[in-house]
């Protein structure tokens, strides 16, 4: 073999290696794409199931043939010490202080044991946080998630539950497997509420249980 088609086969590689990298690329960003798009469907079903506060000088209307409410027969947990209340779907149950710490106060899930353990359950979690400086939803998540560094590209989108401060977030992992999805964070004084579906069956479930979310 003599230099020049030593240098024919060089440029050869060096082309095809090419290709790959581009190839590789394009796969990562299309994944990447893919993935928002799934991120943004979930956050904008949650977003789209709290209800919008009418200006106060408008009239309701009312209708003629009220739309039959599909929670009438869901069932309710309480929690006076953090005096709020919201409904669930009856298949599922509420099942206190899952992890014994008193901070995951409840997990919603499809389970029937009494008790849930410390991992591998899937579910929504409700879990106080603690708020000492009373950050508004987005200053806190922007100061205990987005210095995470798996965290770090989450989106925020405020909003109003039950007449709070809340935000949530789009793109946050919510397992130990690394699965990403919404987080809602309520700010309530020197608390926080969370609310996180670690598990993507629960995503909508969760976006049909934050109407019915009450402060007492």
């Amino acid at each position: 073999m003599d230099r020049s088609d030593f240098f024919k086969i060089d440029k050869t590689v060096v082309i095809l290696l090419f290709l790959v990298v581009v190839l590789v690329i394009s796969i990562v960003m299309l994944i990447n794409y893919q993935r928002t798009l799934v991120l943004s469907h979930n956050a904008d079903t949650i977003l789209a199931a709290i209800p919008t506060r009418s200006p106060s000088n408008s009239k309701a209307k009312v209708s003629a043939t009220p739309t039959p409410d599909f929670r009438a027969n869901w069932k309710e947990y309480e929690n006076r010490e953090h005096s709020f209340v919201f409904r669930f779907p009856e298949n599922l149950n509420a099942i206190k202080d899952p992890h014994f710490d008193g901070k995951t106060i409840v997990l919603i899930t499809d389970d029937t044991r009494e008790t849930v353990g410390a991992s591998g359950w899937f579910g929504i979690f409700v879990t106080i946080k603690p708020n000492p400086s009373n950050y508004d939803s987005k200053s806190y998540i922007e100061w205990q998630v987005k210095n995470d560094p798996l965290n770090s590209g989450v989106k925020i989108k405020k909003v109003n539950i039950a007449g709070l401060d809340a935000s949530i977030t789009q793109g946050e992992v919510v397992n130990s497997n690394g699965e990403v999805g919404p987080k809602i964070y309520i700010s309530k004084g020197d608390t926080i509420i969370l609310l996180t579906p670690n598990h993507s069956q629960y995503f909508e479930i969760l976006s049909q249980i934050i109407p019915t979310f009450k402060f007492l």
